[in-house]
């Protein structure tokens, strides 16, 4: 796992934390219904989803410029291996981040279905009561 982040590079840090700060709010969310969280919920995954793109461009620019720079591997007969190597770690952001929205919007899923429920009950007492 030590491995999978390192190879995400310096973006990867961000990804998670804003993965981290993403889900849990879902969790609160989940825990506590409410529309105000539901609307930090859209802003988080929308701020996940650009630290994604940032981090895997980053990564991508990175071995584009830096393996044809290098003598030892643009003279390799691997040369095109060490790209392929290059843009799989470029990648793991994306897995990353994926993997968190995932889990994050299952979690909201839940929260959601209480929330409706919440307002079915609270729309019911108040036809009830008139």
């Amino acid at each position: 796992m030590i491995e999978f982040l390192r190879a995400g590079g310096v973006g990867m840090a961000v990804v998670v934390v804003v993965g981290a700060i993403t889900l849990a709010t879902a969790i609160l969310f989940a825990r506590k219904p409410d529309e105000r969280r539901m609307a930090l919920i859209r802003a988080f995954t929308a701020a996940s989803l650009f630290s994604v793109l940032t981090a895997v461009s980053s990564n991508l620019a990175t071995v584009m410029v830096h393996v044809p720079q290098n003598p030892k591997f643009a003279d390799s007969s691997d040369f095109a291996k060490v790209i392929m190597i290059g843009i799989g770690e470029s990648l793991t952001p994306a897995i990353m981040g994926g993997a968190i929205l995932t889990v994050t919007w299952v979690i909201t899923a839940v929260g959601m279905r209480r929330l409706s429920e919440r307002l079915s009950e609270l729309s019911g007492a108040a036809l009830g009561s008139a």
